[in-house]
């Protein structure tokens, strides 16, 4: 059995987004390699108890690295230091496969030298900065360039980004999609006039969005009928509950939850107003894992197939309003069908089958 160094930005969790694809990755990988993993602290997580590894490793981040080399964007460097270097040269010997997760550990790729050094990138940061302005996108493009020519294999969410890298960076790079997670469907539940956000609001992109969508849809949403808004996700600050939520009758924040595939389910649809951010957006795989609907922006479906009767393109107050007050609820067998159309679409190019 093959070794891999699995060097990761954050505790692989089902947390987030990003750590729940790190996680699930994680134990595909273990049913054919023998894994060792470093990652990195990220407050009040850990890694999952479940998880099969021979060695779990952490480092702190640390703010004050990024001041070693300002020329450098932060987000390469919050991370990156000598001593962890240094251990990391000392042992990578020992290793068949050294896998970046996030290119937010990938510097590390430019100083460690090894045959067989891979990386995925969760998200393509000059894609993702873009909206930024173009000081700040040359700043992380250059870096990031330097790192995809230093690692033997790529791996990117979607043929979008594939198609962004090559042009961005004349670099062929590989697509990959996630592994679904296993949902039993129910005829039985009731079915709620609920509308559901969903994501870890401690995301600037995130809470933009939610407080976006209560200040200026809201308001021409139609109270007067049944319909409820629940926000799911950990994270949301007190003062933002205090003002954005307690105030509404109708809005009700629950926080994390274990298992977010039963609520969405049994809701009407996940709303998920996105105007920054890259990748693909893991709210939205549940969404259609359950065969429920999604209302959004261009950049919430980015990566994603399109499913007719799942997607719900809205861009100003208005069109949100309009979806949602007229909105009629499929049946548990219709959600099931467009679920199953998803996974036939969606289900495939995993990165194992490629590694």
């Amino acid at each position: 059995m093959n070794n891999i160094l699995f060097i990761t930005a954050f505790p692989p969790n089902n947390k987030s987004g990003g750590q729940t694809f790190s996680m699930n990755l994680l134990r595909d990988l273990a049913t054919k390699y023998s894994i060792d993993l470093v990652y990195f602290s990220y407050k009040n997580h850990t890694i999952d108890p479940t998880l099969q590894l021979n060695l779990a490793k952490i480092f702190t981040v640390k703010n004050a690295n990024s001041l070693i080399c300002p020329i450098i964007h932060p987000i390469f460097t919050r991370r990156f230091n000598r001593t962890i270097l240094n251990y990391l040269k000392g042992i990578i010997k020992n290793y068949d496969i050294v896998f970046f997760d996030h290119i937010q550990v990938g510097l590390y790729a430019v100083y460690l030298n090894h045959p067989y050094k891979i990386i995925r990138c969760h998200d393509i940061l000059a894609q993702k900065y873009t909206r930024s302005g173009i000081i700040v996108k040359q700043w992380i493009s250059i870096t990031e360039k330097k790192i995809l020519k230093m690692v033997h294999k790529i791996f990117v969410p979607s043929e979008k980004d594939v198609n962004f890298v090559k042009k961005v960076y004349g670099i062929d790079v590989l697509f990959t999609h996630e592994y679904l997670k296993k949902y039993s469907y129910s005829t039985t539940k009731k079915m709620d006039n609920i509308f559901i956000f969903f994501g870890v609001w401690s995301r600037k992109e995130n809470v933009k969005g939610l407080i976006w969508f209560i200040k200026n849809v809201y308001p021409r949403i139609n109270c007067s009928s049944d319909i409820r808004f629940i926000i799911i996700g950990g994270e949301l600050a007190s003062k933002l509950q205090k003002r954005y939520v307690l105030p509404y009758h109708n809005i009700e924040y629950i926080g994390f939850v274990e298992n977010p595939l039963d609520i969405l389910h049994t809701s009407s649809a996940l709303v998920a107003p996105l105007f920054a951010g890259a990748g693909v957006k893991v709210k939205v795989i549940d969404a259609f894992t359950t065969g429920t609907p999604v209302i959004g922006t261009d950049i919430t479906f980015e990566g994603l197939p399109f499913i007719e009767k799942l997607v719900y393109h809205a861009d100003d107050p208005q069109e949100y309003a309009d979806i949602i007050n007229n909105f009629c609820s499929m049946s548990f067998n219709e959600k099931q069908q467009n679920a199953q159309k998803f996974c036939m679409q969606y289900n495939n190019h995993h990165l194992v089958e490629q590694l």
